[in-house]
């Protein structure tokens, strides 16, 4: 059982490696960015950890909030940042960007571990892709969708109009967007089948935090309630 982590702060990781130690946890340490992005990706960790302040001064502090997001997307395993900030809008952005934990570094180290113990069961399905949103992931050969903790299954056409939904965040489609991407050369005689398949995936995602919503003379847009 390993986690990676990527924090130049030599003295908490000696800390936290005896800490994991004592677990049966093994701390893998990478040095840089792209190495950090590559590794991710990868199933052989429980957990994700790094620095918040090394990801800014990464980045010269621009854009540093995509390449937050971008990390939490691809990562295969729950993402914790560790920062010296306490300023709550630089905790909210993290948490937002789909990040699993956000960790004061001057708490007892204890505390650390037991956090990052509690976010092994957040591994993400390998079966699943990442969308645009942080808790909705895909199986499109299975026609699949798991929203938080929730699965559910749809019919081909369902996962085609939803796939469009989840990878165009905070925008409007329009009848004519959906038609085009979920049935390409394939268009139906009557456009208003557009709207049977979004009725038919609003009742299904009835018991999750997410809504479809007609917005009126332009389409439809995905939300989170």
């Amino acid at each position: 059982m390993s986690v990676l982590v990527w924090e130049d702060d030599i003295e908490w990781c000696e800390r936290a490696k005896k800490e994991l130690a004592k677990e049966g946890i093994a701390m893998q340490e990478v040095d840089h960015w792209g190495m950090l992005l590559e590794e991710v990706q990868k199933e052989e960790y429980c957990a994700v950890v790094l620095s918040l302040e090394q990801l800014i001064e990464e980045f010269l502090e621009q854009n540093w909030e995509m390449k937050l997001s971008e990390l939490c997307k691809k990562s295969r395993a729950p993402v914790l940042f560790l920062s010296d900030c306490s300023r709550e809008e630089r905790e909210l952005v993290v948490l937002c960007a789909g990040a699993d934990d956000y960790i004061m570094k001057g708490k007892d180290i204890r505390i650390f571990a037991a956090r990052l113990k509690n976010s092994f069961s957040k591994k993400k399905d390998s079966e699943y892709s990442n969308t645009d949103y942080p808790d909705i992931y895909e199986n499109v050969p299975a026609h699949q969708i798991k929203i938080g903790t929730r699965k559910i299954l749809l019919t081909p056409k369902e996962m085609l109009v939803f796939h469009c939904f989840v990878h165009s965040k905070d925008k409007i489609l329009s009848r004519e967007d959906i038609l085009s991407a979920a049935w390409e050369n394939q268009m139906p005689k009557c456009r208003r089948v557009v709207d049977t398949v979004v009725k038919q995936l609003r009742y299904k995602m009835r018991e999750t935090q997410y809504a479809i919503r007609s917005i009126y003379k332009s389409g439809y847009y995905l939300e989170r309630q």
